[in-house]
Order: structure tokens, then sequence, then C-alpha cells
């Protein structure tokens, strides 16, 4: 089959959740078979630098770029008068809307990434129209709102009313929609969204990542965190822990270190690298080499949406995790077995430091983890995505 992907942002490099999901399910579609071109809003200068990789998974490639323009006229006509969410707006361009009602008999089916893709597939016959929504973006929205302050706390109430109201619309026109994890299902189905045909397909564990901890006995004294520091309930992760729970493991284990791995780190993080111990990277090509060496790695996320991929990833490399609940949504794995659940500062105190002195406690989470992971490793998910995207078997294939 031909199948059309779209994504709001280049699908490269794997530095983020989204760029995850649309470049590995376009890699299995076609080792699958398939045929996959991809449009996507972005630069030209983007897509000629990672022009290579993407040729390893998509045929014919489309770049539009966004014009200061028409975010404005967007956020004029779809958000002002229309009621439209900011999310949509700024992410509409007719140019690409064109070029995909112009190919649309090219194609089986299109496949749209995200709320933010929603509106080009309303004009396709529906059962070409596929959408992964990811998440539930007002929800992350609503767990976004308790932490910040006016006047963009009111930005963005507003914007997680529009987003939920248009959800539940969106729900209702597209038939084939998929989204990550139940919880982010019946979420929506709270809200009055039409989730009975809604599947879920869980997020999967980027496939090059390998199980590199061999023994947790030769661990250096040390946590991580992973991911787009810029993303706002990161940077807030961050900043708490390295503040609150990191100064009393410090005065325990002079050793003691925090490293902070990931794309973009902010000014607040930045400034934490002041700090005796706290090690900002920013960009890694193989941050798992440091994710293996430490005891941990923590997830204090304390608002978003969605499932961790840092969660996953730190499971197949063999690091314990430690996290919120909030990132422990979208799992069925047990506490003090599969990872370790952390509400606040005591506990994520008592976490670190049973780690730290507990051989046995580290090998266990550590086992557990790897078993536990499997489930979320392609081969599993790509049988989920096809019979989502209701493409031929693939049982029996060798991948």
């Amino acid at each position: 089959m031909r199948i059309l992907m779209l994504s709001y942002r280049i699908p490269f490099p794997l530095t983020a959740g989204f760029r995850i999901r649309i470049f590995n399910s376009a890699k299995y579609l076609k080792k699958s078979g398939h045929t996959i071109d991809l449009m996507f809003l972005g630069k030209h200068s983007e897509l000629e630098k990672y022009n290579d990789e993407l040729r390893t998974v998509f045929d014919e490639m489309w770049c539009f770029e966004v014009e200061p323009l028409e975010v404005v006229w967007n956020l004029f006509t779809k958000t002002l008068l229309r009621k439209k969410p900011l999310q949509v707006a700024l992410y509409w361009n007719k140019k690409m809307n064109r070029c995909i009602l112009k190919n649309q008999d090219k194609y089986d089916l299109i496949l749209g990434n995200s709320v933010r893709n929603a509106e080009y597939l309303l004009e396709i016959p529906s059962n070409k129209a596929y959408l992964d929504l990811h998440d539930a973006a007002s929800y992350n929205y609503k767990n976004l709102i308790p932490k910040l302050h006016f006047p963009k706390k009111l930005l963005y109430i507003v914007e997680y009313n529009l987003l939920k109201k248009y959800e539940c619309w969106i729900s209702s026109r597209i038939q084939n929609i998929c989204i990550i994890s139940n919880a982010d299902r019946e979420y929506l189905k709270r809200n009055g969204a039409e989730t009975s045909n809604m599947q879920v397909i869980p997020v999967a564990v980027r496939d090059d990542i390998r199980n590199m901890k061999t023994s947790v006995y030769n661990d250096e004294i040390s946590v991580c965190f992973l991911g787009k520091m810029s993303y706002q309930p990161n940077e807030d992760a961050a900043v708490w822990f390295a503040k609150e729970v990191f100064p009393v493991i410090k005065e325990k284990y002079k050793e003691f270190r925090f490293y902070i791995i990931g794309i973009e780190p902010t000014r607040k993080v930045i400034e934490l690298s002041e700090r005796s111990g706290v090690i900002v990277t920013g960009f890694l090509e193989n941050p798992y080499e440091i994710v293996e060496k430490c005891v941990a790695m923590i997830v204090p996320i304390r608002n978003g949406a969605g499932m961790q991929n840092k969660i996953l990833e730190s499971m197949v490399v063999g690091t314990p995790c430690i996290i919120s609940s909030i990132a422990e949504e979208g799992l069925n794995g047990i506490n003090w077995q599969t990872y370790i659940v952390a509400n606040s500062k005591n506990e994520y105190i008592e976490g670190i430091e049973r780690i730290i002195g507990d051989y046995e406690l580290r090998k266990k989470i550590s086992d557990e983890g790897k078993k536990f992971v499997s489930q979320y490793k392609w081969p599993n998910i790509e049988k989920k995505l096809c019979d989502f995207l209701k493409l031929n078997d693939i049982e029996g294939r060798d991948i």
C-alpha cells in the first residue's frame, strides 16, 4: 500500500517522543513492504540536513515553511473567529493542505499525527483518513495550569477549554483514531469524546537502544534525567529535583551526581550546573552511556500527559527508574518491583537511598524492568499499528 504521513514538524533527529513514534512507524511500515511518503511543516534547511536519514524510510517528501503572516491570519480566522485551538491554528498551512488534496488519490490512506494535523484530514474520504492523536493535548494543558502564573495561566486556561471541545468534535468527525494510553482515552471519554472505536497504541521504545548494563555492582553514585529540556514539564522536574532532593542526597554521599541530559536546556536548567555535582550535558549523540552508569533514572514529572519514552529507554538499558505517579500513567507495572513510584521530596530521598544502598533491590528492579519493557518493543507495537491501519496481517514475518 502507499501511505502518506503528515507531521507538524520534521520527524528527525529522534530527540522527542513524537519524532520517535512517527519515524519508527514509517520504518516498520516500510519493512512490511509499504511505500511511505511524508509531508511536514519545517525549514528546507532541516530537510537538507537530515535528508539521508529520512530517505531510509520515506520515499517522496514535501517540506512546507511556515510564513509569519499566515500564522497571524490563522490566529485571527481560526482561533478568534472560529474558536479553534492555537495548537490547530499555528500548524495550519494552506500550501500543505492543497498539496494533500491534490495528491490524495495516489494514496491508500493518509495518517496525521497529533491534534495539530487533524484539520488536514477533514476533506479526506473517511476510509482513507487516519489520526494518531499521540496523547490528549487538553489533558497536558490541564496538568500544566496549576504551575503557571498570570498572564500565561489565563492563556493556558483558554487553550485548555478550546482543546477539550475540539478533541470531542474531531473524535466524531474522524472515524479512525488511535492514542497512546488507556488513561488518555478514558480522559477523553469523560469529556464527552467519541471513543468507542478509538484504539490504544502504546509508545514503542527506540529499537536502536540495547541492554548495556551488565552489572549493577559497578554503578556510579549518580542519577540522571533525560528529555527535551525546553519542554516545561521536563524543566520543572529537573529544577525541582535539583533544588529539593539533590542537596539532601549530596550531603550524605559527597560523590553523588545528577546528570540532566537533553536538547535545548533553558536558562533555569543551565543555571543548575552552578551547583556542585549537577551536570547539564545538553544534546548527546548517545545519552545512554550516561544512563547506563547511573544507579537510577529519575522522572519527577509533576504536570503534563502521555507516556514517558525515557522510562522505557532506561528499562532497556537496565537502569532502574524512580518516577512520579503522573509519569507512571499509561504503564501497568508494580511499585518497588518494576520501578519505584515517588511523589514527594521524602519519597524520592527514600527511593534513591534504597537504590544506592541495596544492590539486590537495584538488580531486581533492573531485571524486572527489562522484562516489562519487552511489550513496548516495535515488533509488538507494529502488530497493533497494522491492525489499526487495517493493513495485511504481518504475523510470521521475520523482522
